[in-house]
């Protein structure tokens, strides 16, 4: 249990005892939005909730030892990236880039040794940033993976883009078949995307949130809850946002 975890129960239990208290006084003018925040505010930062609503995105594409089917290549994309700061002078990735990246490795070396391409551009408003596909491609040297097996894509700023120019690049190389790697609650639209660019596509999900056994602590409310409804919100939108503009 972290240090925030107390006080946030501490803070939304005060908040629901006000809330209860100025219901029993008001006769009339319930205050029904107030009650309605303090139940949203539990959910959204209580983890069996988020786990629940996360869960339909990642039970399509259960943990597998290894990958069912064929393929001509790996695919990799990036995730969250840190820029640089004044301890490490340059770029590095995110966990769920580095989880990725070492996913795909393990793929490499332990199932088929076909090439990895990494797919991810610079940051959006940086052009002349580091794209985060060189970054990948060092955790994947440092994983095992020989230089000459990885390719780069280094332009795209979104699923769609990392779907869009992986396929141009794959194409020009012959490959319709791929393993394509990503954080667990995210396949559903990246597989969607690679699809819908006309390759065969073999989800091989890894960074599952929703598997864990719970522990005690998990049914206090914590920031990691807000996090996982964040990642549910987000692709709850960006699937809708992409069916609209057609990409999937």
């Amino acid at each position: 249990m972290t240090y925030i975890q107390p006080l946030l129960t501490l803070f939304l239990l005060v908040f629901a005892l006000e809330t209860y208290r100025l219901w029993r006084q008001l006769k009339r003018g319930k205050p029904v939005l107030l009650g309605v925040a303090v139940i949203g505010l539990f959910l959204f930062s209580w983890l069996p909730f988020a786990r629940m609503v996360l869960r339909p995105f990642e039970e399509r594409f259960p943990p597998r030892a290894s990958p069912a089917g064929d393929a001509q290549a790996i695919v990799v994309i990036s995730g969250v990236m840190s820029p640089p700061n004044p301890a490490t002078h340059e770029h590095f990735v995110g966990s769920d880039t580095y989880l990725r990246c070492l996913y795909a490795a393990w793929l490499y070396k332990h199932w088929h040794p076909l090439p990895v391409l990494c797919s991810g551009g610079p940051a959006r408003g940086k052009p002349n940033g580091v794209p985060d596909a060189l970054v990948m491609e060092k955790v994947l040297q440092e994983a095992g993976v020989p230089a000459s097996m990885i390719w780069c894509e280094e332009r795209s700023h979104s699923t769609h883009e990392n779907a869009l120019y992986s396929a141009e690049m794959l194409r020009e190389k012959g490959i319709q078949k791929i393993v394509l790697v990503t954080s667990a609650f995210q396949m559903l639209r990246a597989d969607l995307c690679f699809r819908k660019e006309g390759l065969a596509v073999t989800a091989a999900a890894c960074d599952y949130r929703t598997f864990a056994p719970y522990r005690l602590r998990d049914f206090f409310p914590c920031w990691g809850a807000i996090r996982l409804n964040e990642d549910v919100l987000h692709e709850m939108v960006g699937v809708s946002w992409y069916w609209i503009h057609g990409w999937v």
